[in-house]
């Protein structure tokens, strides 16, 4: 829930994921989930060091948006790059998914199978008539809730 009524309360401004094939990564966001590209950024320089706290770092940024106001933004590091590549796990501790709101789970199912990501996953409804629910990844292993609303 957004509070927007509040000048001193803290909003949700962008979800930031690292990638190494950003390519496949944008087309996922683009096509499964019908994100819009609003900015591109080649980045590097004194500003970034700082705030990353990382020397000589160079990389690439992607901000997306959807209907709502979401904006993933997708990160490709020139500089900096690690190989060590872990699949997120719903009991990690620290962030571990996303979740969406979407109409129809089928339908975003059917988006993933279209655009060739075989993620597979089960649809299970939420106890008390709550509502339908699957745990699924995207690219590189992020874990990505949707729930039917």
């Amino acid at each position: 829930m957004l509070l927007t009524n509040n000048k001193n309360m803290a909003t949700l401004r962008h979800v930031g994921i690292v990638v190494n094939d950003i390519d496949k990564s944008l087309r996922f966001w683009q096509c499964v989930f019908k994100l819009n590209i609003i900015n591109k950024s080649e980045e590097k320089g004194e500003y970034l060091e700082k705030i990353l706290k990382l020397k000589d770092v160079e990389l690439t940024s992607y901000k997306l948006k959807g209907l709502d106001q979401l904006v993933i933004e997708i990160l490709k590091f020139k500089t900096h790059k690690e190989n060590n590549h872990n699949i997120s796990q719903p009991y990690h501790q620290g962030f571990t998914h996303i979740a969406f709101n979407v109409v129809k789970i089928e339908e975003m199912l059917e988006r993933y199978k279209k655009e060739g990501f075989d993620y597979s996953f089960d649809i299970v409804q939420a106890p008390n008539n709550g509502p339908r629910v699957a745990y699924t990844q995207g690219p590189e292993g992020i874990l990505i809730e949707l729930v039917e609303a």
